[in-house]
């Protein structure tokens, strides 16, 4: 997903070296796939907001959802489609300027992002969270997951995705942007403190891990 400073070619040619190995599935994934499986039932659509090359459409696509999958950057649009075997709804959408909601002429009941907002400025990331909030079900859920800023990921960063703009967030700063956005926050914390299978995420992951996340519900104003 690009950033609101124009970084589409960037990601153009990060999802075309990536294509090779889009569908591993890593520590990281099986994390965060932990967090998404208990709110899936009695939610049936789903948005996978700067889907990528498409990993966690497929996942919900085996779960039996019907699937959005919507990206910035053309070449994680046919990453995706590739590995969705075509099955979910592609859109090229633009989130801080394209309303969801009249997009997709749908209400979405879970909204999942992975590496979205940090691309983005402040203003630009509440503009996408009150277009997740305005979008959602009765029932909707909003999970955001984004790199954390006391990671010691951060120092590899520039090595892994050079020529892309990224601020990552502390938790705090996160739970905020929500709550700032209509947003009420129903499960927080932090995800991969070590690449290993025994991984002290409970007390240590909102503080160290590699990324950081909230599951929040839509504020009835």
């Amino acid at each position: 997903m690009a950033s609101d400073e124009n970084q589409t070619a960037g990601w153009n040619n990060f999802w075309s070296r990536k294509a090779a190995n889009s569908d591993e599935l890593s520590w990281s994934k099986k994390r965060i796939l932990k967090i998404i499986s208990p709110l899936l039932p009695g939610r049936n659509k789903i948005l996978d907001a700067g889907c990528g090359s498409g990993f966690f459409s497929r996942f919900f696509l085996s779960e039996n959802k019907t699937v959005f999958s919507i990206d910035n950057s053309t070449e994680a649009l046919e990453l995706c489609r590739k590995n969705v075997d075509n099955k979910s709804h592609l859109r090229l959408l633009d989130l801080t300027n394209q309303s969801i909601r009249s997009e997709l002429a749908t209400d979405i009941d879970l909204i999942f992002t992975d590496g979205l907002l940090e691309h983005f400025s402040m203003p630009m990331q509440l503009k996408i969270l009150e277009n997740f909030r305005e979008s959602l079900s009765a029932n909707g859920v909003v999970v955001t997951i984004v790199p954390n800023k006391f990671s010691f990921w951060q120092i590899l960063r520039p090595f892994y995705l050079p020529g892309i703009k990224e601020e990552p967030l502390t938790l705090r700063q996160l739970e905020k942007l929500h709550m700032k956005a209509g947003l009420k926050i129903v499960l927080s914390g932090g995800l991969n403190v070590l690449p290993v299978k025994w991984s002290p995420e409970s007390s240590l992951g909102k503080y160290f891990g590699m990324l950081v996340y909230t599951v929040a519900v839509r504020v009835q104003r």
